[in-house]
């Protein structure tokens, strides 16, 4: 898995108008196992020394724009390519709410540093990538591309994928609901360059949500608070500390991020102990040495004081399935 290759910070000016892109024809090498056009990434490394930043940025963008005109025209329904500042966006949508997305996403991408201050980070090259599919299948479709074949997997409306040339994909839909999808993986994407476990990472990009773009809740307070108890215990805690139960496609699926969401919110309630706790944590051991080292508590108290059950330390050596990071 390569770094991400998101634009740097400093790049070229605004642009005032949100315009129908223009590919630019750079040479890629594809990757030959994938159905659809999809670069092989690792193939693809320009000979650009590392201190010539705005070569690098401008490979990266126009290596983004080929793969994007090739992709544009791998479904029944062709997509049209759009561009802004900071973003290139692969729209099934119509040329007015394509803008209005991408004005949006601008907005987004400013919120979320700010919210996520000395945790974020923009750096890097090429412009972040938001591709918008005409309908589940063609979403499902693309998205398989990245994951196994065999497996169960929770039902999402749009993600943030992390392989390659890092980028959003998302099944067309309504601005109310595309909006605090994006607001959600735009964090996920700011925060890629930390080794953070996958709870953290959810926690914050949930959070980061419900304050720029909150949703209905699902569940009554009473309603939440009794699924906690009845579903984790601890073994199902353990799925939670290696980010495993936010792959499973029952109830465990929307109690892990609440769960997350509220021990982010109660580590919050310090923003400057937040910040020093992210910025330290890894997930080789969910968090738990930064925990003790920037919080002065473990997280199994954390857990405790959010939904009223204290569970066992994070325990890698009970993670038989392995970790996960997040962005799913």
């Amino acid at each position: 898995m390569l770094a991400k290759f998101f634009r740097l910070s400093a790049s070229e000016p605004a642009k005032s108008i949100y315009s129908v892109h223009s590919p630019a024809s750079s040479q890629l090498i594809w990757d030959i196992t994938k159905t659809l056009p999809i670069p092989a990434w690792e193939s693809n490394q320009p000979a650009i020394k590392d201190d010539k930043k705005a070569e690098l940025h401008l490979y990266w963008t126009q290596a983004a724009s080929t793969w994007l005109d090739h992709l544009s025209k791998a479904f029944d329904a062709p997509l049209q390519i759009y561009e802004s500042e900071d973003f290139f966006l692969l729209s099934a949508l119509q040329q007015r709410p394509s803008e209005v997305l991408l004005e949006y996403a601008q907005k987004a991408k400013k919120r979320n540093l700010a919210t996520l201050d000395a945790i974020a980070s923009d750096e890097g090259y090429g412009k972040h990538i938001i591709c918008v599919l005409h309908n589940e299948d063609d979403y499902y479709r693309y998205v398989s591309e990245y994951y196994p074949q065999n497996g169960e997997f929770a039902f999402s409306g749009g993600m943030f994928i992390q392989q390659g040339y890092g980028h959003f994909v998302f099944s067309q839909g309504g601005m109310d609901s595309m909006e605090p999808t994006l607001v959600h993986e735009l964090a996920h994407a700011l925060l890629s360059h930390l080794p953070i476990p996958a709870w953290v990472n959810e926690g914050l990009a949930v959070n980061t949500e419900r304050r720029w773009a909150p949703r209905p809740p699902q569940y009554k307070p009473q309603e939440i608070a009794y699924m906690h108890t009845k579903f984790w215990n601890s073994e199902t805690m353990q799925e939670f500390w290696s980010g495993k139960s936010y792959l499973r496609p029952d109830e465990g699926n929307t109690l892990s991020y609440d769960l997350a969401q509220r021990m982010i919110a109660r580590i919050g309630q310090d923003h400057a102990a937040l910040v020093n706790f992210v910025n330290a944590a890894e997930d080789e051991d969910s968090g738990h040495q930064a925990a003790l080292d920037h919080l002065g508590l473990p997280l199994n108290e954390i857990v405790s004081e959010v939904i009223g059950a204290k569970f066992d330390l994070p325990n890698p050596k009970d993670w038989d399935a392995g970790k996960e990071k997040g962005w799913f």
